[in-house]
């Protein structure tokens, strides 16, 4: 009789939730085309050039985040007693994520599900560790959010600022005993078997800052994306770059469009709104769509030559 309720109460959630998420990809897509419409004729007057030097840099940059997120899927199997080649975890990494392109996060979870069971990784390894790589990677995503705020003025104090608190804040919470419940509170909420505490703190901190590298990497590729479509994204190199995690992780919780498409571009072009020319910020954030799916196609495509 008792489950009844905890039935009923679990239904409405996912039902709040998911009208939460398709109101978050409503108004991402109806805030681009609102800004494309408004700044329609300033666009049309623009004149187009995609200048090659950094973009052809940007790319390499980019390829770096799939390469670390691989990295990053070896060592999580290592710390489960899974030890698998480099290539090995890049394939599975990369042919599962293709799988974020479709609706909802099953087809993701049962993607790199099924590509980890056929190198011998059981169902309840890799869903543990894929919110455990989840959790390091967006957490470390949100150290850089205060970039986003830094100006020009103060550059050096404000850097300076931000690396301690970053430094701080990683180390603490990237703890064992705060990130393990962490983990376990989402593995609990799936009814899946929990992570051991004996996770040890030197098993976590390589896996850390190998993701602060990805994000420095990809915050870099994305800023010289910007500069090859608009040129004044130099000016604010620090501002441009830093969107992009704060863009990311909002793609991340809107779970209700596919590889966060149309979120992390509507909150792309809102954080750019103000470090862009009119409307540039709208154009940058739908070219990095097409930009780094291009990248993660052509990673995609060298993983699956990989073979087995």
């Amino acid at each position: 009789m008792t489950a009844q309720p905890d039935e009923g109460t679990r239904g409405r959630l996912k039902v709040a939730l998911a009208i939460i998420q398709a109101v978050i990809l409503a108004v991402a897509i109806a805030y681009i085309a609102w800004t494309l419409a408004d700044q329609w004729q300033s666009l049309r007057r623009h004149a187009w050039t995609l200048r090659p030097a950094p973009f052809l840099i940007s790319v390499p940059f980019a390829a770096v985040w799939f390469l670390c997120r691989a990295w990053l899927w070896q060592r999580i199997l290592a710390g489960f007693g899974y030890a698998l080649a480099y290539h090995q975890c890049f394939r599975t990494f990369m042919l599962a994520e293709l799988s974020r392109y479709l609706p909802g996060t099953v087809w993701h979870v049962f993607g790199r599900s099924y590509y980890a069971n056929r190198q011998g990784v059981p169902a309840a390894v890799t869903l543990t560790g894929l919110i455990l790589e989840m959790a390091l990677v967006a957490l470390t995503a949100v150290a850089f959010f205060p970039l986003r705020a830094i100006g020009g003025g103060r550059l050096l104090e404000g850097l300076a600022v931000w690396a301690a608190a970053a430094v701080f804040l990683l180390l603490v919470v990237a703890h064992p005993r705060v990130i393990v419940p962490l983990v376990n509170l989402g593995l609990r909420r799936l009814n899946k078997p929990l992570i051991s505490a004996t996770l040890r703190y030197r098993d976590i901190l390589p896996m850390l800052a190998v993701c602060v590298l990805m994000w420095a990497c990809i915050c870099a590729a994305f800023w010289l994306l910007a500069v090859s479509v608009a040129p004044s994204a130099k000016s604010s190199a620090i501002g441009v770059a830093a969107s992009f995690p704060a863009a990311w992780f909002v793609g991340l919780v809107a779970i209700a469009a596919p590889g966060g498409l149309g979120a992390r571009e509507g909150a792309l072009a809102a954080l750019l709104g103000g470090l862009l020319p009119s409307g540039m910020g709208v154009v940058v954030a739908l070219v990095s769509r097409l930009w780094l799916t291009g990248v993660e196609l052509v990673c995609a495509l060298i993983a699956w030559r990989l073979g087995e």
